[in-house]
């Protein structure tokens, strides 16, 4: 599935998927086991939901393509070869 899920998307946006599943878990938890949910743990679960959206979300791709214009690319120095370390 995460195969899948990177040939759709950019590894950015897949890997910010990452950071629902901790809240998932304590989700699934909640359901299948009775655990309790503490309210700094349902913040944090909005707040991960809220960051995920942002980086995934419909506006997402525009964000990245006007956050790459104007920057130029850099060259990479050189590579010197064992004589210039000699000098």
């Amino acid at each position: 599935m995460l195969y899948v899920l990177l040939r759709r998307g950019g590894a950015a946006r897949v890997a910010s998927l990452l950071y629902l599943v901790p809240p998932a878990t304590a989700v699934m938890a909640w359901i299948g086991f009775g655990e309790t949910l503490a309210p700094p743990a349902i913040a944090g679960m909005v707040l991960a939901a809220a960051g995920v959206a942002l980086v995934t979300g419909p506006g997402a791709r525009d964000r990245e393509r006007d956050a790459g214009q104007g920057t130029k690319a850099v060259p990479a120095p050189a590579h010197r070869g064992r004589e210039d370390e000699t000098r």
